[in-house]
């Protein structure tokens, strides 16, 4: 249970800390976003994917939703450079000298700065 508490307590430096946009893994470690783990135990950021535009849409309330994945979908890289505003940070916390206690996390970060949005004429 206390690696359980080391890596939630990454998970929320990490959630803390500044949006990075097209992130690399350095970009969230530990020293990065001010998380120092126990001397006893290791924690890194294992992979950052980033928001495809892929998952549910928002649609009106006055038609039947249409068939749709309810589940957002994320890629390894950023799409031609730009950030889409929102990541999945893989993160791990493991205890070192001889304890065999893993703990592995996925983080959602979402970037708090507004994305610019069309609006058609009336």
């Amino acid at each position: 249970s206390e690696a359980e508490t080391v890596i939630r307590s990454y998970a929320s430096a990490i959630q803390r800390a500044g949006y990075q946009p097209c992130a690399s893994d350095d970009a969230y470690a530990p020293g990065a976003v001010g998380f120092t783990p126990p001397a006893r135990y290791g924690a890194k950021v294992t992979k950052v994917r980033f928001w495809d535009g892929g998952g549910p849409t928002v649609v009106p309330t006055s038609a039947p939703p249409p068939p749709q994945n309810p589940n957002l979908t994320f890629a390894d890289s950023c799409t031609n450079g730009a950030d889409p505003g929102l990541q999945e940070v893989a993160i791990q916390v493991d205890a070192v000298g001889g304890r065999a206690n893993r703990q592995k996390l996925i983080v959602v970060k979402r970037d708090p700065a507004p994305r610019p949005t069309t609006t058609s004429a009336p």
